[in-house]
């Protein structure tokens, strides 16, 4: 074969592999499971004919934090632009009173949602292995929960730690405070199919304890999108 030959030959193969490494992005882009549409990218194209879909979908923590003289410092999920990277909040390094988790979810679908099931632990746990705090979450849509708007983050739940409580369990010294939130949804529809999705978000908090005051130094927050369970 001539060399003209052997180099169509190789366009058309380089030419193939780009066509099939395009149809794996757009499948692992975009994640659609049955009724329940939860987008793990930008997407702009409509479902069954219906909307558009641009936002992500997940779960995701927020951090408050309260400082001494009263003042407040919010680092929330809908702040992350890059969702393969934490989002990383350097703080003033001033006396607090308080910490508050918030544990969020995104979510979009299509199809008549008639039930919205969310549970899972959510713990704070410093570097040193010491437990802080652990919750068991529960929201039912119809008990203890309205149904959430589509795209947008709402508030799942949420735990607040006194300083004084944090500086009793670990004491003086530089810390890393983890808080793990293992989100499960399971969605009902008014067709009897149902789908159970998992996500987990984390929050780090770098945290000097020095008799008699709490400072926290830097936060980092980093969501997760929806997986299949």
């Amino acid at each position: 074969m001539s060399k003209a030959g052997k180099l169509a030959l190789l366009l058309i193969a380089l030419a193939f592999l780009g066509f099939i490494a395009y149809q794996i992005y757009i499948g692992i882009s975009n994640i659609h499971y049955g009724d329940v549409y939860l987008p793990s990218d930008d997407y702009e194209e409509g479902v069954n004919g219906g909307s558009v879909y641009t936002s992500k979908g997940g779960a995701g923590l927020g951090v408050i934090i309260t400082y001494a003289d009263g003042r407040t410092q919010q680092i929330l999920p809908e702040q992350i632009r890059y969702s393969l990277f934490p989002l990383t909040v350097y703080c003033e390094g001033e006396p607090i009173s308080k910490i508050t988790w918030v544990t969020y979810v995104q979510l979009d679908w299509t199809g008549e949602l008639t039930c919205l099931e969310l549970k899972g632990p959510m713990s704070v746990t410093s570097n040193t292995g010491v437990q802080v705090r652990k919750e068991n979450m529960w929201r039912k849509t119809g008990v203890n929960w309205n149904m959430p708007s589509k795209g947008s983050w709402v508030e799942m739940w949420r735990f607040t730690l006194e300083a004084v409580d944090i500086e009793a369990v670990l004491g003086g010294g530089t810390y890393t405070l983890t808080c793990t939130s293992n989100v499960t949804a399971k969605a009902t529809f008014s067709t009897g199919a149902s789908n159970t999705l998992n996500a987990v978000a984390r929050a780090n908090l770098q945290i000097t304890i020095e008799a008699p005051s709490l400072t926290v130094l830097r936060v980092d927050i980093q969501s997760q999108a929806w997986r299949s369970r």
